[in-house]
């Protein structure tokens, strides 16, 4: 049993290498600077590192726990631990930034990009939810 929940749950995390789902969300009457810094506030008491910053994205990564989890991943990859990674693009417009985001799990070089549309409903109530209590 244990070794086709394996097989299922690795056969899920292969399915979604095709393209991650992004959301949006347009925050009214700031920078992107702005939309920078409450990002970072809300990740960084989250336990996730900033993985990448330039002008208009930002991108925070998570090591993953469970060792189901990283053993699943140490199947395809050669790194046994596995992380989360929130990519966030910004855009500026005259009345506000618009924010693009999509989640992915990574192991090694081995990146697997999340396309559910369960997960894609998440993450959208997620950034409304942030955009409506920041801003």
């Amino acid at each position: 049993m244990k070794k086709l929940l394996g097989i299922v749950v690795l056969g899920l995390l292969l399915s979604g290498n095709v393209y991650a789902k992004t959301v949006k969300a347009l925050v009214e009457n700031v920078s992107i600077d702005d939309v920078k810094s409450k990002l970072i506030d809300i990740h960084l008491d989250q336990g996730y590192e900033i993985g990448e910053e330039t002008s208009n994205k930002i991108t925070f990564i998570k090591e993953r726990k469970g060792t189901l989890t990283n053993l699943l991943t140490a199947f395809v990859s050669d790194n046994v631990k596995s992380y989360d990674r929130d990519s966030f693009n910004l855009s500026k417009r005259d009345d506000g930034v618009v924010i693009y985001y999509k989640t992915e799990v990574f192991s090694g070089d081995e990146v697997f990009k999340l396309d559910s549309d369960k997960l894609a409903d998440s993450m959208q109530e997620w950034l409304d939810g942030f955009v409506k209590k920041n801003f």
